[in-house]
Formats: C-alpha cells, structure tokens, sequence
C-alpha cells in the first residue's frame, strides 16, 4: 500500500513539474501573436519584441504608380502591392475619381505596376483586405447624380486569376474613410463616415460614425462588434498581437485627433492607450515587429499643410517616439508592410484634393548592430 501511495506522488510531482515546464512567460512579449492588417495572406506569427532606440532608417524609391492617386487602403495581396481606386487633381475637373486597379510584385526589385480588373465604377476611398487568394474592396464613395461624395455600402471580391470584382453581402451601414484589420480571417471595420439622414451626395451629407463591425468571408455575413469609443474618420491602424490599434483621425470639423484605442480581440472590448505626440488626420501607419510606425496626414487649422515627422509606438513599453522625417510628406496615402520594409504609396503633397502624387517611396528598419 505505501509502495502504490508513494508511486502514485511521484506520478503527481511529474505532471506538475511538466505543467509548470510548459507554461509560457508572461513578461516575454514573444508569446503572442501578431496578424498584421496588410499581412492576412500569411498566417499568425509571434511578433518579436524590439526596441525603437535599436533601430535607424533608410528612405528609397521605388517604381513610381503609373497614374499619381490620394485617398488610397492599399494592401500586401500574396506577393504584390496593390492599389485600387482613388481620386487625382485635375485643372478642369479639380480632380478625378478613377475605377483603376494596380498591382507590382515586390519580391522583384524595380517591377513594373500591371492593371487588374477595374473596380465595378469609379471609387475614392475604398479599403481593401486580403484573405489568402482573396482580395476584398469595401466602401466608399462613388460619383452620382447626387454628387461625387455619395456614400456606398459595397463590398466586392476578386479571386486570383479572376477577370471581374463580384458583389458580397453589403455593409449593414454606408461606409467610408474607416479603417480596417483582418483577424483570424474576418474583416473588421470601425470608425469613418457614414450618412447624416437621407442625403447622399455630397461632404457634408455624411457625419463620423462609431460603428464597428465584423465581415466573416466563409458565410457572406456581418455581425456588430463593440463600438469604437470615439466617432471618428480617417485615422489609421495596426494589429499587433492580437490587439487592433487605431490612431488618430479627425472629425467632420475638420479637427485632428490624437486619441489612440485599442481593440482587444480575445477580451472583445476596446481600451484607451497614450496618444499621439500630435493630432493628426488623413494619415497612415504599419508595425514591423511590435512597433507602429506613422507617417504624414494633413491639417486645415489655423492654417493648411502636411505633416513630415515620422513617429513611433513602442506597443510594449507604450511609448511614443519620433523617428525621423518623410522625405516627400504627403496625406492620402497607404501604408504596407512587408518584412522589415514599409511602403508608402501615393496621397498628395498638399492639404485637399491637390498635389497628388504617384511617389512610391520605402521606408526600411536596420539594426543599429549592423
């Protein structure tokens, strides 16, 4: 009997002690999981803690877009960049909203942009997602009778290898300058600008809008998420280790925010984390490791310009830095990353629908040790 007893202790003992082996360490953040917003064709990987003060900068340019373009979500789609819709100044028209969809491969140095399939009609502010051989296009505002601001509740989908967009389940709201993630293969959209009553056409006819709401591809549906907590539009976002970051954006007043919250997926709920060294709307961000880097944006108060600090978010000591300045500061523009390099594509040079431009510059992180 005290043979059994004292066998079946040291059975225990060793269970616990391989429990206690296993169990992850709390303060290493490389325990986590990191699915970028720009990076939903690669599966979840553990983000590596690195520190901003580790690392300097290098700027280069790369294949200029064949038409120049603002107000842009472009997005890292299996191994190319791509860009679709968008609006350019024009001296007659003041500008022009195109339908043009563009793609280069950025596993070869210096390619060229090839077109895609055109989106259904012109489009400026669509936001786009890429799930696997999936690419999705998500509202928007398209050119009307009404005007050129009329907001749209769309959702296209082009497949790899497909000749044309076809049509999803629509946004239960409309929808645009929002941002967007994708997480464990569902869309996420919060934030942006949706209709302020039964107008449809113009600027003003759409207001900011707190909405969050959740795409899943697999069933073609929607469902609600818990709001943002501050009705805003065109700010920017990352997912780092499972926790969506939005930064930034202004309001319909034109005031820049530069308010930071975040989305925590497994504990769905929304907290608030320091904000930006300054407010700033119509910007664009994208983490490499567990940092986010931000980049550009414009303000109308008290009077108009662009911003040219690049600043940093350390997500693990919640701390703002910044990193240097853009070479060309634009607004409008997108951000993707790929690798150890952000691409920063487009927007415009000036404040407003002016000053377009086709620059396609890259933004690359080297260890200082190197």
């Amino acid at each position: 009997m005290t043979t059994r007893f004292g066998l079946l202790i040291n059975l225990l003992l060793t269970v616990v002690s391989l429990s206690l082996i296993a169990q992850p360490n709390d303060s290493s953040s490389s325990t986590q999981r990191v699915i970028f917003s720009n990076e939903a064709t690669k599966p979840a990987t553990i983000a590596k803690s690195t520190k901003i003060e580790d690392s300097t900068s290098h700027w280069s340019v790369t294949t200029p877009l064949p038409q120049a373009v603002q107000e842009i979500y472009p997005v890292h789609w299996q191994s190319s960049l791509v860009v679709a819709g968008g609006l350019y100044a024009h001296p007659q028209a003041r500008y022009i909203i195109t339908e043009k969809v563009w793609a280069r491969d950025i596993t070869t140095p210096d390619a060229t942009w090839v077109e895609l399939a055109s989106l259904p009609e012109p489009r400026h502010h669509p936001i786009l997602a890429s799930i696997g051989p999936q690419l999705f296009a998500l509202g928007g505002f398209i050119e009307t009778a009404q005007g050129k601001w009329t907001n749209s509740t769309d959702v296209y989908l082009l497949s790899s290898g497909a000749g044309s967009w076809q049509p999803k389940q629509p946004i239960p709201i409309a929808l645009s300058e929002t941002v967007i993630a994708v997480i464990d293969g569902r869309i996420h959209l919060a934030g942006g600008r949706t209709l302020a009553g039964e107008q449809n056409g113009n600027w003003n006819d759409s207001t900011d809008t707190d909405w969050h709401g959740i795409y899943n591809p697999t069933t073609d549906s929607w469902t609600t998420a818990p709001p943002l907590p501050q009705a805003k539009n065109s700010a920017c976002s990352a997912v780092v280790n499972g926790r969506w970051h939005v930064i930034g954006g202004r309001t319909v007043e034109l005031e820049n925010l530069a308010t930071h919250h975040v989305y925590d997926v497994e504990k769905d709920q929304w907290i608030e984390e320091p904000p930006m060294p300054e407010a700033r709307g119509g910007l664009a961000c994208a983490a490499v490791d567990s940092i986010i880097y931000v980049f550009g944006g414009e303000y109308f108060k008290p009077e108009r310009g662009v911003f040219d600090k690049v600043l940093a978010y350390d997500t693990v000591q919640r701390t703002w830095t910044e990193f240097g300045i853009m070479p060309s500061a634009r607004h409008g523009l997108g951000a993707v990353n790929a690798e150890q390099s952000i691409y920063l594509i487009g927007g415009a040079t000036k404040a407003g629908a002016i000053g377009t431009s086709p620059l396609v510059s890259k933004f690359t992180l080297i260890p200082k040790s190197q």
